[in-house]
C-alpha cells in the first residue's frame, strides 16, 4: 500500500511539473470573442450591417489606415497616425487595447516622439498641438489583461470585411 501511495504520488509530481512547464496556450479567438462581448461591444461592432453611434466599425480593422474610416470623428493622435499612414497591425492594436486601462497614452508615446519630435516636450510652446495633449477618448476605461488583448486581436483577425458584389 506504502509503494503505490508514493507511486501515485510519484506521478502526480511528474504530472504537475510537466503541465507547469509548457508554454503558455496560443492566443484563442473564442476567448477574444467572449472578451470583446464584455469590453468592446458597448462601443464598436463586428457586424457589418450593425451601426454604432460610438465607435468605428471593427470588421477588417487590421491593415485599415488608422483613423481613415468616413463617418467617424478620430482623436487628433489617430488622425495623426492616419496622416503618416501607419496601418492598425497585431502590435499597434493590442497597444492600444491594453493602454485603455491607464490612465497616461502610453502606447502612443514612441509615435507621438517619432513624428512630433520636441514639439511636445516645448513647456513654454505658444501654440501646442491637440497631439501632445493625453488621450482620453475611451473614458469608460475598461481594463483589458495583455493576453485577453491577444485574444481579442485573434478574434478581430478572424474576421474579414464581406466581399463586395460582383
Amino acid at each position: 500500500m506504502k509503494r503505490v501511495n508514493s507511486l501515485l504520488a510519484l506521478c502526480a509530481l511528474t504530472f504537475f511539473c510537466a503541465t507547469a512547464a509548457a508554454p503558455v496556450a496560443a492566443d484563442n479567438p473564442h476567448k477574444g470573442k467572449w472578451n470583446f462581448k464584455k469590453k468592446c461591444v458597448f462601443c464598436h461592432q463586428v457586424n457589418s450591417r450593425a451601426t454604432s453611434e460610438i465607435g468605428p466599425e471593427l470588421r477588417g480593422l487590421l491593415g485599415r489606415t488608422v483613423g481613415t474610416l468616413k463617418g467617424v470623428e478620430f482623436s487628433p493622435h489617430l488622425r495623426l497616425l492616419g496622416e503618416k499612414g501607419i496601418k492598425w497591425d497585431e502590435k499597434l492594436l493590442g497597444a492600444y487595447i491594453v493602454s485603455l486601462k491607464a490612465s497616461a497614452d502610453d502606447w502612443f508615446v514612441p509615435y507621438r516622439q517619432k513624428f512630433m519630435g520636441s514639439k511636445c516636450l516645448l513647456a513654454n510652446a505658444a501654440i501646442k498641438s491637440p497631439v501632445c495633449a493625453p488621450y482620453n477618448s475611451h473614458s469608460k476605461r475598461r481594463p483589458v489583461r495583455a493576453q485577453d488583448a491577444k485574444n481579442i486581436v485573434s478574434y478581430l483577425k478572424r474576421i474579414r470585411k464581406p466581399r463586395a458584389p460582383k
